[in-house]
């Protein structure tokens, strides 16, 4: 079970998440971010620099969100990728 920690301030949402993202813990992820997609006068920034594992579902729910505007600190490049980038679909 990933852990989620959010702080508001002036105009943006940080989560910070740590440990294991899985599709168990996509609906308090949604929740946390909720204030920023659902308006535009809040940015969104998830910090993903912590998750040690990830499914499917969990990064497919982040890369919407990445669609949708938030900016996503992913996992650093020393370790192997957990949450990759969307592959580019443009021709």
């Amino acid at each position: 079970m990933a852990r989620i920690r959010k702080h508001i301030r002036a105009h943006v949402v940080r989560l910070k998440v740590t440990g294991r993202l899985t599709a168990a813990d996509v609906g308090r992820l949604e929740h946390a971010c909720a204030p920023a997609l659902l308006t535009e006068d809040l940015a969104l920034d998830i910090d993903l620099s912590e998750v040690t594992e990830s499914d499917e579902i969990a990064a497919l729910i982040v890369n919407r969100m990445a669609a949708r505007g938030a900016r996503i600190t992913r996992p650093h490049a020393l370790r192997a990728p957990v949450i990759d980038q969307p592959p580019n679909t443009e021709t």
